[in-house]
Formats: structure tokens, sequence, C-alpha cells
């Protein structure tokens, strides 16, 4: 609407200077067998954290999905509980990215504080999932919290390593179409577990965090392109 109101004017009256003009030289050109390239250099500089990072979100997402149900189903909640969880695991995530600092600074790696959180993310969703009580349920939704804010500080730290400062912008926003693809699929598959039985999802996404954890060591801790994290004395 913005576009077929405002009048056109002719750029060529416009005064730029000699900065503006460099930078503005190439904005409309576009070369397919470059953009090919730079896809493709993309891909092989972060794949496997792009796996990654599809598969542990992928898990949190389908857990998170009808998430209201399955409290509902499962413990047999009323609206305002299920409001006062929800709120309480919205808490949590913000006070545990306050801790991520501390988290890392125990690493010297970050492959291994990758695989470390991968693995809490996992067996957080297998306890939650058969949890027999509401009070050990929001013990592992601290824990998840923790597990997850790690997770994305450490997938875009490692991805900013990867690229040393060239195409970073790229790198992280493929990562962040991979979690837009995530987003589109979980709910369908979070729907039809939950068909199936009020603990599906929770099942699906424990099977994922397991897969994502198996490919951490597999592909991300063969890379020896990813520096490792010195230690702060």
């Amino acid at each position: 609407m913005v576009y077929f109101c405002l009048e056109e004017h002719d750029p060529g009256q416009l005064k730029h200077s000699a900065s503006v003009d460099s930078f503005t030289a190439d904005r409309f050109s576009f070369n397919y067998s470059e953009f090919v390239s730079s896809f493709r250099k993309i891909i092989r500089v972060g794949g496997d954290i792009f796996a990654v990072r599809f598969v542990m979100g992928f898990a949190l997402l389908i857990y998170h999905s009808n998430f209201s149900l399955f409290l509902e189903k499962k413990f047999d909640s009323s609206p305002k509980m299920t409001g006062w969880i929800i709120s309480f695991s919205t808490l949590m995530g913000v006070l545990a990215s306050f801790l991520v600092g501390k988290v890392a600074s125990m690493y010297s790696s970050l492959p291994g504080l990758l695989f470390h959180a991968c693995i809490l993310q996992t067996l957080t969703l297998v306890a939650m999932t058969f949890a027999p009580s509401v009070s050990l349920f929001l013990v592992g939704i601290s824990c998840i919290s923790v597990s997850n804010s790690v997770l994305r500080v450490c997938i875009t730290d490692m991805s900013i390593l990867r690229c040393k400062g060239e195409d970073t912008g790229a790198l992280l926003g493929m990562s962040q179409s991979v979690m837009s693809m995530a987003r589109m699929v979980s709910p369908f598959i979070a729907g039809v577990a939950l068909e199936v039985t009020s603990s599906g999802p929770g099942v699906v996404a424990s099977c994922c965090g397991i897969v994502g954890s198996i490919l951490v060591p597999l592909l991300v801790m063969k890379n020896e392109n990813i520096p490792s994290k010195k230690k702060e004395n």
C-alpha cells in the first residue's frame, strides 16, 4: 500500500555522497552463479550446525505445541493453572538467560558445551513427558529453559566463529530460516502425536533430542575448524 500511494521520483535527481554511491553501486545487481556458490559455501561451513539446530529446535517446538491440551490431559489442569505454568516457563526462560555466561565460562570447548546442552534437553524432555506430578514438571521446565538458552547462544557463537567475520549474516539468516521450517512443520506433527496419546508429543520430542545429541559428536565435534573457547582467568 505504501508503494502504490507514494509518488515515484527519479533517483537521478537525488545527490549522494561518494561513500553512498560506492555502497549502493551493486544494489540491484544479481549474479546467479555467485548466489549458488555462496549458498554452497554456507551449507559446507554450517551444514552440521543447521542440522543440530533444526532437530533440537524441532524437538522443543513439538513439545510446546498444544501445550495447554497436554497439561489438561495429563494433569487435568484448569485454565488458571495452565496460565500459571506458562507464566512460570516464561519467567524461567528469562532467568536462564542470565546464567548462560556462567555456564559457558565453565567450558573450554563450544562443541562440548553444545553436546551437554543437547543431552540435558533430551533428558529433561523425557522426564517432563513421564512426570508423575506438577512439581516435578516445573523442575523440568527450569532445566529445559537453561538448556534452550545455552543452545541458542552456543549455536550463534559457533556460527560466528565458523565464518570468521565473513558471510556471518548469511549464515545466521540461514539458521533462522531452518527454524522457520521447524515452526511450520511442528504443529502438525504435534497434533497427530497428541491424537495418539497425551504423551505423544513428548515422546516424539525426546526422540528428536536423542537424534540431535548423536549428531553433535558425529558431525560438529569432528570439525576441526571450530576454535576452542578459552577460559577467562
